[in-house]
């Protein structure tokens, strides 16, 4: 099977890897735009709801609960885009 060089480009980031052509890279590089728009909008919401005063993120327990899920989503993000950064 045949391999070739592929870039995909993510917020002035550019990502290269050597793909096989087996017509799937289409379809990875879709789905590593997918997820890295979701970590972006995690950590979005991870900046705002951290931006709040200590006293107004414990006013509201959700913000706890809401801040512990956005780090699940985020660790989740990272290990998607890591495996579709390796697999071959």
């Amino acid at each position: 099977m045949e391999e070739r060089w592929t870039s995909l480009t993510f917020n002035g980031v550019r990502i290269n890897s050597l793909e096989p052509d087996n017509g799937h890279v289409a379809s990875r590089k879709a789905r590593l735009l997918n997820v890295l728009r979701d970590l972006e909008s995690s950590l979005e919401r991870m900046r705002k709801i951290t931006s709040l005063s200590e006293e107004d993120f414990l006013r509201d327990y959700r913000n706890l609960y809401t801040l512990r899920m956005l780090i699940v989503e985020v660790v989740e993000a990272i290990v998607d885009v890591s495996l579709l950064l390796v697999r071959v």
